[in-house]
């Protein structure tokens, strides 16, 4: 996955130790919005490595896939994307 390619990004904001998302994670079927249930160990893996996590969409049962990757720059971050498995 290319750099800046993504549905969505997570950027931690080290200030308020926060995340912040930019960008609309929905389902390619139906649209509607949807996020994997992601444990802390989940996140900080994905953070170090990048993840690919599946989920099912609650409005019309596809089945996902997110890829999560660590993003490059001055912002620590994870680029998202969803696609059907």
């Amino acid at each position: 996955m290319s750099e800046n390619n993504y549905d969505a990004t997570l950027t931690l904001e080290p200030e308020e130790n926060e995340l912040r998302m930019d960008g609309d994670l929905a389902c390619p079927s139906c649209g509607e919005r949807v996020f994997p249930d992601l444990s802390e160990e989940q996140i900080n893996h994905a953070f170090d490595s990048g993840i690919a996590a599946p989920v099912d969409c609650p409005e019309c049962t596809a089945s996902l896939e997110f890829h999560m990757e660590p993003t490059f720059g001055e912002e620590t971050g994870l680029g998202l994307s969803v696609l059907r498995s």
